[in-house]
């Protein structure tokens, strides 16, 4: 039984240990065939079948085994796994059940990675963040910094915060020991600087990576980025001679196809733009199914949407650009340029059928609106006869016919508007095309005078002519037309900063303001009278001119009846500025910059009253301690004889020590 017993022990744990030696064998073959591939976001069959074996081996480690002082090794391999599965939520719980009940475990720093890493790819960045940061002040993790530190670089880039992006990435770079991490971090850091177009730090920063690797896949991306740098300094002999050189060696066959991209972006620069049309198209032909097909397709595309304005072939090049390898940022566009031309062809199709439907839509409108407007024995022509009973009054029939006539034009005349104004809308906007924009714009203005949305046309005509054209004369001259011929349009008060007092959105408004004046200004509650203004003019879907009352309503209270208690000058200021710079144009605007002059000249004058007190009490003292020295050197030879007598008794006492 004694014999039995032992070797039940010795089989199980040979069982514990098999298991675990299993887990961990797996895991490692599974990180080299994973660091092998190169689209980690689309593993191969074989790579996603070696991660789940090691996760299934893990669990079992975790469940079977949980005494055992393994376990801590299989919530590691299990949590890393699953995050490279795509697997985020189940990694990062495992990995904190692995931090929270180890946490001197040899993993728990790398735990502590790897959970930052989930929340980056669960799009939490604040937590990813603020985690990095603990992360590095504590100097037991002082091994893992410069992973830690690349991480964090990685994060402030995705925010946009370049400060903490270069700072971040040259802590890393400083803090890691590995040669080959090291480099990657360089590399990584040089890629930054030349999107920034920082392109003498990025020069500098491959130098430094250049010196010091040997790996040759890395040596041929250094080369591109030399390209691509060479390209934007405009020195484009330079960077053509490098591609060739690196075409006509077998050694960078594999990079041909990125080379060609290069190539055809450098004839864009150079504006030979035939060229790099036939480069693109011969990238596509070539190099089917790669990542330069779907980059070439993307630069067809743009070249046809903004150089050769044929919105067609743009939208049949962008739904090329499949990849997953290609950039977020170029996938995001390609979706909204789609979205975009969809919608521009739809208003173009929209337009022919209304001309189609009407062909004096194009036909001298305004001439045959004028015709119908005045009828005459001209217009009279105009109509079908046999829509005329002879048995009653002709004319009388005639002129009902005409009335008929034009106000079925002028509707289809405000349907045709609309159409070709969100056309307009398009072109200058979203596709770059401000000269067919404006063409659009004077033809309304020529041939359409009469349409209701005349005013709509006139302040965007404007607004394009002033802030594209820089043609402030002609802009103000049509904002003019705008204010004097259509002075009661919803238009001309917003563009005049007001709000027509008749609309009932402006009255409800307005009754909002009022209702919170009632309960809590007139019972002097001043702090929570702008705690609701504050929360009326930032969560209610106010108007622009009721905001700025809002806005000067907390400004008035900060500035009259807190700042003796309070002292709120400061925030008295904040939102007159806030009036002054987001809404110029409202009737606000005028008291709170005189307001901000009466302030500055109150604290000058408050600054002043300080200096010259305080001269007053330096001069003060000065004298005071005058007195105090004149004091002290009457009595200096006092204390000399006070000292001699009992210097030698201090000699005495030292001797003797």
């Amino acid at each position: 039984l004694v014999v039995l017993f032992i070797l039940i022990i010795i089989v199980s744990g040979c069982a514990y240990f098999n298991t675990f030696y299993n887990a961990k064998e797996l895991f490692e073959e599974s990180q080299k065939i994973y660091g092998e591939e190169k689209n980690k976001s689309k593993l191969s069959a074989k790579t996603v079948k070696k991660l789940n074996e090691t996760v299934v081996k893990s669990q079992k480690v975790i469940v079977n085994f949980s005494d055992s002082k393994y376990v801590d090794d299989a919530m590691y391999y299990h949590g890393v796994c699953n995050f490279q599965l795509g697997k985020y939520e189940v990694s990062r719980k495992k990995l904190s059940e692995l931090v929270l009940n180890y946490p001197n475990s040899e993993y728990t720093q790398r735990a502590q990675l790897w959970i930052a890493k989930c929340y980056f790819r669960q799009e939490k960045k604040n937590l990813a963040f603020s985690m990095l940061e603990k992360f590095v002040k504590n100097p037991k993790n002082k091994k893992y910094f410069g992973e830690a530190m690349g991480l964090a670089g990685q994060l402030a880039m995705e925010e946009g915060d370049d400060e903490k992006t270069f700072l971040y990435f040259n802590k890393a770079i400083e803090n890691t020991k590995n040669n080959f991490d090291k480099n990657q971090l360089l590399y990584s850091l040089a890629v930054i600087y030349t999107d920034k177009n920082m392109l003498d730090d990025a020069l500098n920063t491959l130098e430094k990576m250049s010196n010091t690797t040997k790996d040759l896949q890395m040596l041929m991306e250094v080369k591109i980025q030399y390209i691509k740098i060479y390209r934007l300094q405009k020195q484009y002999e330079k960077s053509k001679k490098l591609i060739n050189q690196m075409l006509k060696n077998l050694d960078y066959e594999q990079m041909y196809a990125e080379l060609e991209v290069e190539l055809g972006l450098l004839y864009y620069d150079e504006n030979d733009i035939d060229m790099a049309i036939s480069k693109y198209k011969s990238v596509i032909k070539e190099y089917r199914n790669t990542l330069s097909e779907s980059l070439a397709s993307y630069y067809l595309a743009e070249i046809h949407l903004f150089d050769e304005i044929n919105l067609l072939k743009a939208s049949n090049y962008y739904k090329k650009v499949k990849n997953k390898e290609v950039k977020k940022e170029i996938l995001t566009d390609v979706a909204i340029k789609n979205k975009l031309i969809n919608n521009y062809i739809q208003l173009e199709n929209k337009e022919k059928k209304l001309v189609k439907k009407e062909p004096k839509l194009l036909d001298s409108p305004f001439e045959y609106y004028e015709l119908l407007k005045f009828p005459s024995n001209v217009t009279y022509s105009l109509i079908d006869s046999s829509q005329i009973d002879t048995l009653y009054d002709v004319k009388a029939q005639m002129d009902s016919l005409i009335l008929l006539k034009l106000e079925k034009f002028i509707d289809d005349a405000n349907n045709y508007v609309q159409v070709s104004f969100g056309r307009a809308e398009y072109l200058v906007f979203y596709f770059n095309q401000m000269d067919s924009a404006l063409s659009i714009y004077q033809n309304i203005l020529k041939e359409f005078p009469y349409v209701e949305m005349m005013p709509q046309v006139l302040n965007t005509y404007s607004f394009v002519l002033e802030t594209e054209k820089r043609d402030s004369v002609m802009a103000d001259s049509l904002y003019n037309l705008m204010i004097n011929k259509f002075p009661e349009s919803s238009v001309t008060y917003n563009y005049l900063g007001e709000e027509n007092p008749d609309s009932i959105k402006y009255k409800e408004n307005q009754k909002k303001i009022f209702e919170i004046e009632k309960a809590f200004i007139n019972d002097n509650k001043y702090l929570q009278a702008i705690e609701k203004l504050k929360n009326l003019a930032e969560i209610d879907s106010l108007d622009s001119i009721n905001i700025a009352h809002t806005y000067y309503q907390i400004a008035w209270l900060y500035d009259y009846k807190l700042i003796e208690t309070d002292s709120t000058i400061d925030e008295a200021t904040k939102y007159y500025k806030i009036i002054i710079d987001e809404f110029p144009k409202t009737r606000f605007v005028k008291i709170s910059k005189k307001r901000i002059d009466e302030i500055q000249k109150i604290v000058e004058n408050s600054l002043k009253a300080v200096n010259d007190t305080t001269e007053i009490v330096d001069e003060a003292l000065k004298i005071n301690d005058q007195k105090e020295r004149k004091i002290e050197k009457e009595k200096i030879p006092m204390v000399e004889k006070e000292t001699e007598r009992k210097r030698p008794t201090f000699i005495r006492k030292r001797n003797l020590e």
